[in-house]
C-alpha cells in the first residue's frame, strides 16, 4: 500500500519527470545494446504500405491503446476485481509487484529478454502515469487514455526520429 499511496500523493510533475527519465534510460539502453544498428525493415514496410500520416495518426495511437489495455488496465482491473476472492487474497494492495511483473512482460513481448531493459523500463513509467491518473480521478478509463496518449507520443517521437534520419 505504500507504493500506491506514494503515487497518489506525488505531484504530477514528479510522475511525468520519472516517466521521462525512465524513457530516456530505455533509449540509452537501446542505443547501448544496438550499437546504432537498427533493423528498420518493419518500419519501412509500414511506411510504404500506409504512408506517413496513417502511421502517425492511426497506427501508432491504436497500437498504444491496445498495449495500454493489455499491460496497464487489465492487470489493474484484475487485481481490484479478484482481491476480494479467497484464492486471490494475496494480491490485495500488491500494486508494485503487479507493476513490475506487467512491465517485465511488456518488455519481453516487444522482442525478448533484452527488451525487458528497454521497453520494460518505459512500461514501468507508463504504469506510474496510469496509476497517478487513476488515483487522482478514480477513473480507469481516463487513466488508460492518459497512459495511451503518453505512450503514443513516445512512439511517435521514435517514429519521427527514424523517419527524419532514414527516409528524408
Amino acid at each position: 500500500m505504500k507504493f500506491i499511496n506514494y503515487i497518489k500523493n506525488a505531484k504530477w510533475s514528479e510522475i511525468l519527470l520519472i516517466w521521462l527519465l525512465l524513457d530516456w534510460v530505455s533509449i540509452w539502453v537501446f542505443n547501448l545494446v544496438s550499437n546504432g544498428s537498427v533493423d528498420t525493415t518493419p518500419l519501412i514496410n509500414l511506411y510504404y504500405k500506409y504512408g506517413f500520416w496513417i502511421i502517425v495518426l492511426f497506427y501508432i495511437p491504436f497500437a498504444a491503446l491496445i498495449e495500454e489495455l493489455i499491460f496497464r488496465m487489465l492487470p489493474f482491473v484484475f487485481i481490484n476485481l479478484t482481491s476480494g476472492f479467497k484464492l486471490f487474497k494475496f494480491l490485495k494492495g500488491r500494486y508494485l509487484e503487479i507493476v513490475i511483473l506487467s512491465s517485465i512482460i511488456f518488455g519481453y513481448a516487444h522482442g525478448g529478454f533484452i527488451n525487458i531493459f528497454i521497453q520494460g523500463i518505459g512500461g514501468f513509467g507508463l504504469y506510474l502515469v496510469f496509476l497517478k491518473t487513476q488515483t487522482s480521478t478514480n477513473s480507469t478509463t481516463l487513466a488508460t487514455l492518459v497512459a495511451t496518449l503518453c505512450h503514443a507520443l513516445y512512439n511517435i517521437s521514435i517514429f519521427l526520429y527514424y523517419y527524419l534520419n532514414y527516409y528524408t
